[in-house]
Formats: structure tokens, C-alpha cells, sequence
């Protein structure tokens, strides 16, 4: 298996997909493009808009884990890694050492309360992602708040035939 995002064709692709959902509110539950997403269903839908096909086998995340109804504040309450265990069992997905340095397409996770709460999507240095109370928008992989709560990054991978 070899990354996804490993060609730069790829990667603008991509590009345009992120800032296409840019401005986005957050919406719990939801993921529609100007209207509203959470950083989970914003994360996916992203993923099967960039056509990887490994998505095909995962029609609906949450529904799949038993978590479509999923609370807001779920995490602060429960240290169940529910997100990190949807993650690792999708063999489209390596998990990479969080001392890593992403590459453009990686996949961060995030802890908010007690465990993973948050995921999004790593481009030039910065992370795309629905943040609740405001909207999809990047921030700097960096920053300080948001670097001590990663938590793992997973690579999109694909066969090569």
C-alpha cells in the first residue's frame, strides 16, 4: 500500500475540496457542504469527495460503529475511544507514531475531555477541521492548545495493482 495524497495532483485536488468547505458553520450530526458539519462527518466527507475508493465500503461511519446519534459531549464524559477505534479498523488507514510529521491528506485526531474527540485533516502545515462554535477553517498544526491534545495521525493509504 502506498499514500493516497502521494502525487501533487492529488494533493491540490484536495486543496480545493478543504477550502470548497471553508466558512462551513459547525452543525452537529451534519455534513453539508455551506450548511453545516461536525469535524467527524466534515473529515469523511472530504475523504469520498477526494474519490478514494476505499470509502465505498464505509457508507456512513458514525451508523456503522453504533454512533450515529453520537452526543456533543460525549467525550467529557466517557474515555471509550470510540473515534480512534472506528479509525484503526479501516484497513484503508495507517496509523503513524503522533511524533511524526504529517503529510498533506493525514488524518490528526484530538483529545477533548477524556478521550479522541476531535479529528482533522493536515494540509501545508495547518489542520482543517470543524471546530464547535465556529466553522470549518484551518489553524496552525502547531498551535500550542491544539498540538498537546494530539492524540494520533492516520494516513490515507491505497493497493497499487
Amino acid at each position: 500500500m502506498v499514500p493516497y495524497y502521494r502525487s501533487k495532483e492529488r494533493q491540490e485536488e484536495l486543496l480545493k475540496i478543504l477550502k470548497g468547505w471553508e466558512g462551513t458553520p459547525h452543525r452537529h450530526l451534519v455534513a453539508v457542504k455551506g450548511l453545516g458539519a461536525d469535524c467527524a462527518l466534515f473529515v469523511w466527507e472530504v475523504v469520498r469527495e477526494a474519490g478514494i475508493t476505499a470509502m465505498k465500503n464505509v457508507p456512513n461511519v458514525p451508523r456503522q460503529h453504533g454512533h450515529i446519534n453520537y452526543p456533543p459531549d460525549r467525550a467529557l464524559h466517557s474515555r471509550e475511544e470510540v473515534i480512534l477505534t472506528a479509525m484503526r479498523s479501516m484497513d484503508f488507514l495507517m496509523e503513524l507514531s503522533k511524533q511524526q510529521t504529517p503529510m498533506n491528506g493525514d488524518i490528526c485526531a484530538y483529545q477533548f475531555g477524556r478521550s479522541t474527540a476531535h479529528i482533522g485533516i493536515y494540509y501545508d502545515g495547518e489542520i482543517y477541521h470543524s471546530l464547535t462554535g465556529s466553522e470549518v477553517l484551518p489553524q496552525s498544526f502547531e498551535d500550542k492548545k491544539l498540538k498537546k491534545r494530539l492524540t494520533a495521525i492516520f494516513r490515507v493509504m491505497e493497493e497499487v495493482e
